[in-house]
């Protein structure tokens, strides 16, 4: 006599924890925090979190493509198509229908993942992961594929993927198998120094040591549907990372620097490195660096799939929030080689250019220095308000008050003499220097090297 199949493994009883899983998403999204409403961010439609993204500007338009979760739904019913939202101005932003529905009957038949787009004669081509799921064929394998648009609102894919595992002979590829499978998040940008080249940055699993995920790197020489294997970035394995995950790869540059970002499942999740050298061996590449002490001003450990995007001569530095089911969009203020600080986004109108016809936005910035031991800034106030200033150390621990007091509209430089409130010196090291006013809080990091 056969013996009754486990609880778990019937038909009612799995139905019935797919409506308990669905309930309980459905409470949670209903006790959401209230979201700040003084900040750049794409807040997507009720029930849905926004997961891996890319954002390109067409006219005068910036458009958002995004992973689309339902949390009404269990795991295995989401991620079915990308969300698309538009805006122009990257406050205000409209959602359209979603893009990329899963296709029952080709490769990317489960789901779709982690958008990458770009664009070359005239065309934007996104390319993206596609999940296959099939019992005894295909354990959640993710391949890379393309489909291109000419208007960023019709797409046309191609019917096979365009990079896989079994184009990377270092890769652990088994489609029998979940950890053979892993082959997802693809980043694509141009070669630095060889126009008309690209590279793609992506996550996946060596053979030599599959218990961890790391990046990797192909080339297409121009033709966008042809990739080969350039190489593992070793850099990125578990011994850098302190994280068996590594996924979303992301690149910037700045004055001849490359910073390499990155989510892991480690305690701070966003981290980076950074290089002379794109492609430079793991000797070639700094040791890692997490984003929470970067920027201490930011609630970062909600944060993750991290995205850079560089528009008429500003650079943004936007995350998904997990904690807040939306999209943070910052603007990047470069510091010290190596480093940086995040502001609220200038004032944007494409139809009049960035800062045209707006009113001065809320800033403190650092200037030369009025010789060392001083330290000098310049802060903008949009009207006249009562400001104040803090000199605080990367602890977030006040060290000074530099001024208290109100303020006239316009900017208004102001000088550290490099002491404490209790008239000590301060010790060299990272601080930052932070302004409060009725209007909001900005924030500028600086080093003191005596």
């Amino acid at each position: 006599m056969r013996a009754a199949p486990p609880l778990s493994d019937r038909p009612c009883v799995r139905r019935a924890i797919r409506w308990i899983v669905a309930a309980g998403l459905l409470v949670l999204a209903a006790i959401a925090p209230a979201p700040p409403v003084d900040a750049a961010r794409l807040f997507v439609p009720a029930f849905i979190k926004p997961k891996e993204f890319d954002i390109v500007r067409d006219g005068s338009t910036f458009h958002i493509f995004y992973i689309r979760q339902d949390l009404r739904l269990v795991t295995d019913s989401t991620t079915v198509d990308f969300g698309h939202a538009i805006s122009s101005d990257l406050h205000t932003w409209t959602e359209q229908d979603p893009v990329l529905q899963v296709r029952k009957d080709k490769w990317d038949s489960f789901q779709v993942w982690a958008p990458s787009i770009v664009k070359q004669n005239g065309l934007w081509y996104m390319f993206y992961t596609g999940v296959t799921n099939k019992q005894g064929q295909y354990a959640y394998h993710q391949r890379t594929g393309v489909a291109v648009s000419a208007d960023l609102w019709n797409w046309n894919r191609f019917d096979a993927p365009v990079y896989t595992c079994n184009n990377v002979p270092w890769a652990y590829c088994d489609p029998l198998t979940i950890p053979g499978g892993d082959f997802r998040d693809p980043s694509v940008m141009p070669e630095p120094g060889h126009p008309g080249n690209w590279l793609m940055y992506y996550a996946t699993r060596p053979a030599s040591s599959n218990g961890q995920m790391l990046v990797g790197i192909a080339r297409s020489t121009g033709n966008l549907m042809q990739w080969t294997d350039v190489k593992p970035l070793w850099n990125t394995g578990t011994a850098r990372t302190f994280s068996p995950l590594v996924e979303s790869p992301e690149l910037v540059d700045h004055n001849g620097l490359w910073y390499l970002f990155y989510t892991t499942n480690s305690g701070h999740s966003l981290s980076y490195q950074t290089t002379s050298d794109p492609l430079a061996d793991t000797t070639g590449w700094s040791p890692q660096l997490r984003l929470f002490h970067e920027i201490p001003e930011e609630s970062t450990d909600a944060w993750f799939g991290i995205e850079f995007f560089r528009d008429q001569g500003h650079d943004y530095l936007l995350a998904v929030n997990g904690a807040l089911r939306c999209i943070e969009i910052r603007e990047v203020v470069w510091d010290d080689p190596g480093h940086f600080h995040v502001i609220e986004p200038t004032a944007y109108n494409l139809t009049l250019g960035v800062d045209d016809a707006a009113p001065l936005p809320l800033g403190i910035e650092r200037i030369a220095d009025g010789g060392a031991p001083h330290t000098r800034f310049r802060i903008t106030l949009p009207a006249a308000v009562h400001a104040r200033v803090d000199v605080v150390d990367v602890m977030g621990r006040q060290l000074r008050t530099v001024v208290d007091a109100p303020l006239l509209a316009g900017p208004t430089e102001l000088t550290w003499d490099g002491v404490d409130r209790d008239g000590r010196r301060a010790r060299p090291g990272v601080y930052f220097a932070r302004l409060r006013t009725a209007d909001g809080a900005r924030s500028v990091r600086f080093s003191r090297l005596r």
